[in-house]
């Protein structure tokens, strides 16, 4: 098991008790709901508490010892965790105070009992402090949260709360929720539904790890692979998969213990391998889901020698480590002559159609072909300026 620190400093002088109280209601935030209601729980030496399920809480468990530590005294606290997966300890901290704390798989406290990577975070003097410490945890069980004291810490100066996170969950659109792997190998499993063909927006982003990547792809409850693992990282946490009607799994690997996952659907119309004629300021949109194979061609007939542009602006994601989706102009005879790729990277283009030096494209019969890049896909529309 390893465990990750995470830690924000507000810095200032010494602030009394009133507004730690204050202060702690906005550092304590929930990303998957929002903000939530915080409930200050006393607790004695010893009392078994149980970790919330931090996508099913609906308010924040702020737990307080109540007794005086002297230096170096040492509080045990039971933790139940309900299932496997990260178990989120969090702690605050306020006024001339050092706090270690360390997770343990047994009672006894021994080295042998201890979780394997396990760090113990110390807080500096005259400052209000908040961390959390991330522990992957590989079976349900009562686990056993030291603290322990540097310096005198008055009940009241202190909390902590425990949340836990399973690895993979059924998760439903346009709500954000906690995500987490047991190992940088090992991949969790989120369940989706698309009521329709459309798009599916997928955001995967840090909790705290700005440094953090993803690797995502879209699976079927068999198991097929519809893309291959595309990468997302932090300031870039989305990209875009077409689907047809049906239940999806997003597969996500991370080295990351916490993290965030969330997907939108937008309903579109998957495109029907037909070919559509594009007369002058028409507009035209559609669908290329995931490894479906769908195409179409947009004519253009040109009766007189014209000015021809046509702007494609497309939502894709790459499918792997690229890919999109496939602009393909063609010649006369229906020959793809230059292909242009749009995704996540790149999501427009204009194609300006002349012959030779001049910029009017004669008459005659064009094609061009939209088709999915690699095992990229998306939806897509067209828009002919001229």
């Amino acid at each position: 098991m390893k465990t990750i620190n995470r830690r924000r400093i507000l810095p200032g002088a010494l602030i009394v008790c009133a507004l730690f109280f204050v202060l702690t209601l906005l550092l304590h935030t929930d990303t998957a709901r929002g903000a939530l209601k915080n409930r200050e729980i006393p607790v004695m030496p010893g009392q078994t508490i149980t970790a919330d399920n931090a996508n099913r809480r609906s308010v924040c468990r702020l737990y307080y010892p109540k007794l005086e530590l002297a230096a170096d005294e040492t509080t045990v606290f039971p933790i139940r965790v309900s299932s496997p997966g990260t178990l989120e300890i969090g702690t605050y901290v306020n006024g001339k105070a050092g706090l270690g704390a360390a997770l343990y798989r047994h009672r006894s406290l021994k080295p042998s009992g201890r979780l394997k990577g396990r760090r113990i975070q110390k807080f500096s003097r005259k400052n209000i402090h908040s961390s959390s410490m991330c522990f992957s945890i590989g079976e349900a069980g009562t686990y056993y949260l030291k603290l322990r004291a540097g310096t005198a810490l008055v009940h009241r100066n202190y909390y902590f709360y425990a949340n836990y996170v399973t690895y993979g969950s059924r998760i439903t659109a346009g709500k954000q929720y906690f995500g987490a792997n047991h190992s940088g190998k090992s991949i969790s499993y989120y369940k989706l539904t698309a009521p329709s063909d459309g798009l599916l927006t997928v955001d995967v982003q840090d909790v705290g790890m700005p440094k953090a990547s993803f690797r995502v792809r879209l699976v079927t409850p068999r198991n097929e692979y519809l893309t291959n693992y595309e990468t997302l990282r932090t300031g870039d946490p989305r990209t875009y998969i077409g689907v047809t009607k049906g239940t999806y799994y997003l597969a996500v690997k991370t080295s990351d213990p916490l993290y965030t996952v969330k997907y939108r659907f937008s309903p579109a119309r998957t495109v029907r391998n037909n070919s559509i004629t594009l007369a002058s300021g028409r507009t035209s949109s559609g669908l290329i889901p995931a490894s479906s194979g769908k195409y179409c061609w947009y004519v253009l007939n040109i009766a007189a020698p014209q000015e021809v542009s046509l702007r494609f602006t497309a939502r894709a994601g790459l499918g792997g480590k690229s890919g999109g989706i496939a602009i393909g102009e063609s010649d006369p005879n229906g020959r793809i002559q230059k292909t242009h790729v749009l995704n996540r990277k790149r999501g427009s283009v204009t194609l300006h159609f002349r012959s030779g030096n001049s910029s009017l494209m004669p008459p005659g019969k064009y094609y061009i072909r939209v088709s999915a890049a690699g095992r990229g896909s998306g939806s897509f529309r067209v828009d002919r300026l001229k």
